[in-house]
């Protein structure tokens, strides 16, 4: 009763008010034991009392660090475990007190607040240390099992809400939003494989528009039939053109520059084909340029040169024969190419294009800085179409400034990805047929862009042609190696593929 009136009177807690009066007690006791004379202060009464004291003294001591550890603002696990540590200490001394009994109750419930706080607040090693804690204190709780069950629950719903809103981000292409949802995944997610998927996926929506480097992929049309066959190019840098000593090398191969490509794109796994065309031209009744002008340039096997004929148009192959489906279409100019990239571009809604010359050089080297795509020598293996010393037509002909020892089993066009795709999954950027560019013809690369973009004069009339074809010679099918053609022109020789913005 005395406690309670004292509780009231000063404001004080019930454990506070006990603490001050065991306090006083032993104050009481120790003045007592002071006053005794010197005859009976070792007596065994005395050493009792005194023992009696000092136990309770520790006892204090014990209970009032205790209280202090588990009442602190914001304490944690270090905290709680001093806290249970002095109680158990103090249960050693008073086996039966009930300061610490309670102590440690209020203790473990303390901890499993604070551990469902942690949850929440994503701090879930702490919440997980709290909980182990608090099991320790009193071993199968049924308070302890509800909330890990608790904490789990939550921790899976947020999972699943974050992933889908990652998801979601990604889709859209909001690096934003995709940050923001991985940052709490990072807190979430105990699986480093399954984060670092995560990231790897923000790093393709922020350099590849959300797709992988080496990805393929083809654009649905309005029919329900696929565009081109695409490739997503990677991310690197270019030393374009050749070096002074290359071997073969022309004067408008330089001066050589560093480009850096800080963005992929995508560009066509291969050439585009006669039926890719000629889906094209039925959708649009396109008539080319070779079918206005009524004329192109065809090879004639019995002279070896090339002729003009009234009839080669792009359903004729390189000798004015029919051409098979999964030919690369030629007799096709640039202002061709670029209808057809046109047209891609209203069909699927998105950024088609013909490539720029730094786009087809850095594919065509996919990393490489040799004379050739695949080295510094001639090939000693069927890698590309072209012009090999070993090869005999039909009519018995052969190259007369073909690779040495070379026979890539061709005449003339091979079918398309005949021969096995480049560092960067894509087919016959050398060989087969040269490709046009989007680019204006340049002398040199004098005053040329520092970046990887089309080099563009209004109404130029040359465009630039890139890569060898299948009746290229040796120095014409080396890395570096640029021509060009008026826009309107066409031949046997050159076809095209498209690139894609992502």
């Amino acid at each position: 009763m005395a406690t309670r009136a004292v509780t009231k009177y000063v404001g004080i807690s019930p454990q506070k008010v006990r603490l001050v009066i065991d306090q006083v007690r032993g104050m009481q006791a120790e003045q007592a034991l002071a006053m005794l004379p010197e005859d009976l202060a070792d007596g065994a009464v005395a050493v009792s009392v005194r023992s009696s004291v000092e136990r309770t003294r520790a006892l204090i001591a014990l209970l009032t660090r205790a209280e202090r550890l588990a009442m602190r603002e914001g304490a944690g696990p270090k905290a709680f475990a001093g806290a249970v540590e002095a109680y158990r200490s103090a249960l050693e001394i008073d086996a039966g007190n009930t300061r610490a009994l309670r102590g440690l109750e209020d203790v473990q419930r303390r901890m499993i607040e604070r551990a469902i706080a942690s949850a929440y607040d994503l701090r879930f090693k702490t919440a997980n240390t709290l909980l182990d804690q608090a099991e320790e204190v009193q071993i199968g709780t049924s308070r302890v099992l509800d909330a890990r069950s608790q904490i789990m629950a939550f921790r899976a719903q947020t999972e699943a809400e974050h992933l889908a809103r990652f998801k979601d981000a990604v889709a859209a292409n909001d690096l934003d939003g995709a940050d923001r949802a991985l940052d709490v995944l990072r807190k979430l997610l105990e699986n480093v494989s399954q984060i670092e998927d995560l990231e790897r996926k923000i790093v393709n929506v922020r350099l590849y528009g959300g797709f992988a480097p080496g990805e393929r992929f083809g654009d649905t049309l309005p029919d329900g039939s696929r565009g081109p066959r695409m490739v997503v190019v990677p991310v690197g840098t270019l030393l374009m053109g050749s070096p002074d000593s290359e071997p073969g090398r022309n004067k408008n191969e330089g001066p050589q520059r560093l480009l850096s490509f800080e963005r992929g794109f995508a560009m066509a796994r291969n050439e585009i084909s006669v039926i890719e065309f000629r889906t094209f031209v039925d959708a649009t009744g396109y008539r080319t340029d070779a079918e206005r002008n009524g004329t192109s340039a065809v090879y004639v096997e019995k002279t070896g040169r090339m002729t003009k004929s009234r009839r080669a148009t792009w359903e004729r192959s390189y000798n004015g024969a029919r051409a098979r489906d999964n030919d690369p279409v030629v007799h096709v100019s640039w202002n061709d190419a670029r209808a057809y990239a046109d047209w891609l571009r209203t069909q699927t809604g998105k950024p088609y294009r013909l490539p720029t010359e730094a786009e087809f050089e850095y594919a065509l080297r996919a990393g490489s800085a040799t004379l050739f795509p695949w080295g510094d020598r001639d090939p000693d293996r069927p890698l590309a179409n072209v012009a090999g010393a070993e090869e005999v037509s039909k009519e018995g002909r052969r190259w007369s400034q073909g690779i040495p020892g070379y026979d890539d089993g061709y005449w003339g066009v091979a079918p398309v990805r005949s021969f096995e795709p480049n560092a960067f999954r894509l087919h016959d950027l050398d060989g087969n047929v040269s490709e046009w560019v989007e680019d204006c013809w340049h002398d040199n690369y004098l005053r040329a862009p520092d970046k990887p973009v089309a080099w563009v004069n209004p109404g130029c009339e040359l465009r630039v042609v890139r890569g060898g074809s299948w009746g290229s010679a040796r120095d014409f099918v080396r890395s570096a190696w640029r021509s060009s053609a008026l826009t309107s022109s066409s031949g046997a020789r050159t076809g095209f593929r498209v690139a894609r913005d992502l």
